[in-house]
C-alpha cells in the first residue's frame, strides 16, 4: 500500500505541474491575442485617417474640376449672349443641360462616395 500512496503523490505532483504550466499557457496566450487584437486595430484606425485625408484631397480636387468646368461654359454663354461666339439654340441647349447633368452625376458620385455606409 505504501506503493500506491507514492503512486498518489506522483500523480498529484504532476496533476500540479500540469496545472500550473497550463495557467501559464493560458496567460501567454491571451496577452498574445490581446496585442494581436490591438495591432488589428490600429491598422483599421490608420486606414480610416488615410481614407479620410484621400477623400478630403479628393473631394477638393473634384470640387476645382466642377468650378472650372461651370466657368468655362458660362464663359462660352458670356460670349455668345454679347456676340464674340455664334452657337445654335439647340447647341446651346445641348451645353447646358449635359452641364447640369454632368454637374450632379459628379456630386451624386463624390457624396456616395464620401458618406457611404458599410454594408
Amino acid at each position: 500500500m505504501g506503493g500506491n500512496k507514492v503512486l498518489t503523490e506522483e500523480a498529484q505532483g504532476l496533476s500540479d505541474f500540469i496545472s500550473s504550466e497550463w495557467d501559464g499557457f493560458e496567460e501567454s496566450y491571451s496577452s498574445q491575442r490581446e496585442a494581436i487584437q490591438v495591432a488589428q486595430l490600429q491598422e483599421e484606425l490608420e486606414g480610416k485617417k488615410q481614407d479620410r485625408i484621400q477623400r478630403k484631397e479628393y473631394a477638393n480636387k473634384i470640387f476645382g474640376l466642377l468650378c472650372a468646368y461651370i466657368m468655362i461654359v458660362m464663359l462660352l454663354l458670356y460670349f455668345c449672349a454679347f456676340g464674340l461666339a455664334e452657337l445654335s439654340s439647340g447647341v446651346l441647349i445641348s451645353i447646358i443641360t449635359t452641364m447640369t447633368a454632368n454637374i450632379i452625376g459628379i456630386f451624386i458620385f463624390v457624396a456616395k462616395y464620401l458618406f457611404h455606409t458599410k454594408e
